[in-house]
């Protein structure tokens, strides 16, 4: 959806994808005993359930490539564990408009409002896939927008997802 979205602006915003495209990490105590029961009860291992939530790189590529008829040349791919990628790899991002996180753990959501959040720019978007549905997720955004003082009001979106305006204000 954002690949169609971006195609409708003129000139096409380079797109900075950040995942994993393996899977999500297992969650942490933190996120509750939803997200434990969703990553049916591994403790010590790297991937929840593949199956559950993977798109992997090539189909990615295919449905942004091929359906969404985006070219190449705009979207960057960075691959691997947000802990790995963001804190090498945020900067050369440059200013967001647009910022979709889609982390569903706590420290997932956590290390990307740390490093993609300070990027976004006035009047811009954050929309979390996951602050209804996931404990960990919401408490990271609760946690950190009180750290930096946001004020911005929460949107729902539907009974998953939210979102905010950025705003010099409100921050």
């Amino acid at each position: 959806m954002m690949g169609l979205a971006a195609r409708r602006v003129n000139p096409v915003p380079l797109l900075h994808l950040f995942d994993s495209f393996e899977g999500l990490p297992e969650p942490d105590a933190i996120d509750g005993a939803k997200a434990a029961k969703y990553s049916e009860g591994k403790a010590g291992g790297k991937l929840v359930s593949i199956a559950k939530c993977e798109a992997s790189l090539d189909y990615v590529k295919s449905a942004l490539f091929g359906q969404a008829r985006l070219s190449p040349a705009n979207v960057v791919f960075h691959q691997g564990w947000f802990q790995n990628t963001l804190p090498a790899e945020a900067k050369s991002v440059g200013a967001i408009s647009v910022l979709r996180l889609d982390g569903d753990w706590y420290a997932s959501t956590k290390i990307c409002l740390e490093h993609l959040y300070p990027l976004l720019s006035r009047d811009g978007i954050v929309i979390l896939d996951d602050y209804f549905l996931w404990e960990g997720c919401k408490k990271a955004t609760q946690e950190y927008r009180q750290t930096s003082g946001i004020s911005n009001e929460i949107i729902p979106i539907d009974e998953e997802c939210a979102y905010w305006r950025k705003t010099a204000a409100g921050s």
